[in-house]
């Protein structure tokens, strides 16, 4: 029989930290919560904010670097979480019996992980080179672009001979280019202005309403708090219980 020799992964991670805030903390107050949180010095703190990718922890199993990242988004800074696995050899076993099922096949990891909620590292590029050229600061005033900069127009040899200029009083458009349109007779009729306080119609203009002959004697006014509804009836009789006996 065969010796077999078992492959025991131990999944470690690697906390790094980029300097990228969670949405809603400002960037002061992230500093002063790190501080806090690791017990450093302002020139450390600032030192994480770099901008390079700076390794926090290493080799931590999946609780602790759950529990770092946990702290770290609550005190407003995200981690990324680098999968490390590392394979120990164990001690040779016996030959097992054959399986009721076929084992599947192991999976490699390309060495990043998204697992616990953390963001993956991005793979590091080589950041390309731009060239700018010899920029320069022109005088105030002074053309943006050179003689050389240039583009060459032909000027257009163009009959302005029939154009005037208009004074500077005047109208636009000549007498003979005016439309003259026919007067419209408007009958105004005899208006005045009334005195303060009087009426705007006169005796003539009022319409005649005639009055009307309405018997009030029966109406008479409430007095004040008095009910205005109809009188409440009466409290009915108690009824007669003169029939009615005790036992004992």
């Amino acid at each position: 029989m065969l010796s077999q020799v078992i492959l025991m992964n131990e999944e470690r991670y690697d906390l790094i930290f980029s300097g990228e805030l969670v949405p809603g903390f400002d960037l002061a107050q992230v500093k002063k919560n790190l501080q806090q949180l690791f017990r450093l010095d302002e020139a450390k703190v600032n030192a994480l904010f770099s901008g390079k990718s700076i390794p926090l922890k290493k080799g931590v199993d999946a609780d602790a670097a759950n529990k770092y990242r946990v702290a770290m988004k609550k005190a407003g800074a995200r981690v990324d979480l680098l999968l490390v696995q590392n394979a120990v050899e164990a001690e040779p076993a016996k030959p097992a019996a054959a399986p009721s099922r076929p084992v599947e096949p192991e999976t490699k990891s390309n060495g990043l992980t998204t697992v616990l909620g953390a963001q993956a590292v991005p793979a590091k590029t080589p950041r390309p080179v731009i060239k700018a050229p010899d920029f320069g600061l022109s005088a105030p005033g002074a053309d943006l672009l050179r003689p050389n900069e240039r583009a060459s127009v032909e000027a257009l040899d163009v009959d302005l001979s029939h154009l005037s200029v208009a004074p500077q009083e005047g109208n636009l458009i000549k007498e003979d280019e005016l439309e003259i349109l026919p007067g419209i007779a408007v009958t105004v009729p005899d208006l005045d202005v009334a005195a303060a306080g009087s009426d705007l119609l006169k005796p003539e203009e009022r319409e005649s309403v005639q009055s009307l002959d309405l018997d009030l004697s029966h109406l008479t006014i409430a007095k004040v708090g008095e009910r205005l509804g109809p009188a409440s009836p009466p409290a009915p009789p108690p009824p007669n219980v003169d029939h009615l006996k005790l036992k004992t």
